[in-house]
């Protein structure tokens, strides 16, 4: 059982606007762990062919072992036959392929050579969690940007062909900003209203005690994937946290830190996530990296919408500055957990090594 869709609306009125034109560039949405990307892009192909009649919009998760579940489109698209030419034309290389994930990223940017383009003015492709999944992004990145514009068949010429790739890794953001043949915007934890309006949504799908909506608001700042989780344990806070532990691999993390020498920077950055840009002491490029590269932090670049001005106002802007949910102005933990479980995880190292 799936939570409902609940806000957004900005953000699908971005995505429409886009498509109306060839935009020429990639655009990777980075977001974090749970905060709805997949989601929104689902909904965004679902709504596609309302928005434009004329268009076809397929949705492919690398995240998939199986084709059936990994694409979805809205209109008919021979994709086991796609699939099919592909695996012929890569015999040779398929052995360097290190799982399907990567095979189905690769046949996503040949999609638009395999829809049957009569009455097809627009081809909206969105490639979900490509960063965790190709070993080579930039690479990948500037495949999509040729299938965009220049690696067209005869009869694509003239048709809108636009690529989105959602991703919650953060360390391929350093990667691609290095490149002019990308473009990148940012998607953050749902507000609080909208949030709200979930809790209770989840309230009714699943009864049970549940704990406080403001306590729920603390734990999770906004990130739906974090309150279906908790939901799906019976509401059972201690629980989800342990296996939030265990998942983001927290004990590893403050290992990590205390071998490297940065555990009481580590603290600091808890304390204060803008300490990362802030602080002055060495060893911070390193704590920046390594909490980014977990999925731990992200960097917030502000005034960066995701269409700009011209298309649509800045429905991607950061959140709000909230300490207590370790927002700051340039840095934010992906969820306010994190922060608080790592806390956890240095103290119970420190507690060892005395």
């Amino acid at each position: 059982m799936e939570l409902p869709f609940v806000g957004r609306a900005a953000e699908l009125e971005a995505i429409r606007r886009y498509n109306a034109r060839q935009v020429y560039l990639p655009i990777f949405v980075f977001g974090p762990e749970g905060c709805g990307k997949s989601r929104l892009f689902k909904e965004a192909v679902r709504r596609f062919r309302e928005w434009y009649p004329d268009g076809v919009a397929v949705l492919v998760d690398t995240r998939k072992s199986e084709l059936a579940e990994a694409v979805i489109a809205t209109a008919p698209v021979d994709v086991k036959k796609l699939a099919k030419q592909l695996a012929k034309a890569m015999f040779r290389s398929l052995s360097q392929i290190t799982h399907f994930g990567e095979f189905f990223a690769i046949m996503a940017t040949s999609i638009p050579k395999y829809v049957k383009t009569k009455d097809v003015k627009r081809i909206f492709i969105v490639v979900d969690e490509v960063t965790t999944t190709f070993v080579n992004v930039e690479a990948y990145a500037k495949s999509m940007e040729s299938t965009m514009n220049v690696g067209r068949p005869e009869e694509l010429k003239d048709v809108i062909v636009n690529f989105f790739a959602p991703t919650s890794e953060g360390y391929a953001r350093d990667l691609l900003s290095r490149h002019n043949y990308v473009d990148q915007r940012y998607i953050w934890n749902l507000p609080r209203r909208d949030f709200e309006e979930l809790y209770y949504r989840a309230r009714e799908l699943y009864p049970g005690q549940a704990p406080p909506f403001d306590e729920v608001w603390r734990l999770y700042g906004g990130n739906p994937r974090g309150l279906e989780e908790l939901a799906k344990l019976g509401w059972d806070v201690e629980e989800h946290l342990k296996l939030l532990m265990d998942k983001k691999e927290m004990r590893r993390v403050a290992k990590l830190l205390r071998e490297r020498g940065l555990a009481e920077l580590a603290v600091k950055v808890i304390e204060d996530v803008d300490y990362l840009y802030l602080g002055e002491e060495r060893g911070l490029g390193d704590l920046r990296e390594l909490l980014i590269k977990e999925n731990l932090v992200m960097d917030l670049p502000r005034g960066i919408p995701l269409g700009g001005e011209s298309i649509v106002k800045s429905p991607f802007e950061p959140p709000p500055i909230d300490k207590d949910l370790g927002v700051g102005q340039y840095y934010a933990w992906q969820m306010p957990a994190y922060k608080e479980l790592l806390r956890k995880a240095l103290a119970e190292q420190g507690s060892r090594s005395n």
